[in-house]
């Protein structure tokens, strides 16, 4: 966390007002303690982060991709049921509205639990592919 730190005290000092922060694996869920890996970051690490930024005014906006880039999930979580190719679990399946929805909104809520953005979070933009799972759409 010092390094993190230093890193915004840098970025804010140079005159840049927002940090985007992709967790992935190091956001301790809590409702999904499968996917914190090794090296997450604990609850009151972040929440003591956050508050450093907010003093420097710099606001965090924590970065949770929504469709693709979450291969981190797929390694922690039994949901290959969810992804839209079954070889590579990177992307869920856009047809799979229900189960996306219950498991994105678990995970937004509890990065919203530790951020104080206005902004809130940012649900990546990766482009999606659709339909390459059998029966779908």
């Amino acid at each position: 966390m010092p390094a993190l730190k230093a890193f915004a005290q840098k970025i804010r000092g140079q005159g840049i007002n927002t940090l985007i922060m992709e967790y992935e694996a190091t956001y301790p869920y809590e409702h999904h303690p499968l996917i914190p890996g090794k090296y997450a970051y604990t609850k009151a690490e972040i929440v003591s982060f956050i508050a450093f930024c907010n003093k420097l005014g710099l606001d965090v906006i924590p970065l949770q991709q929504s469709f693709g880039h979450v291969e981190y999930i797929f390694a922690a979580l039994p949901l290959q049921g969810l992804a839209e190719d079954n070889e590579d679990l990177s992307q869920v399946c856009p047809m799979e509205a229900v189960s996306d929805s219950l498991l994105f909104t678990e995970l937004y809520t509890e990065l919203a639990s530790t951020h104080t953005s206005p902004i809130s979070i940012s649900a990546g933009t990766r482009p999606i592919c659709w339909g390459t799972v059998p029966g779908a759409g």
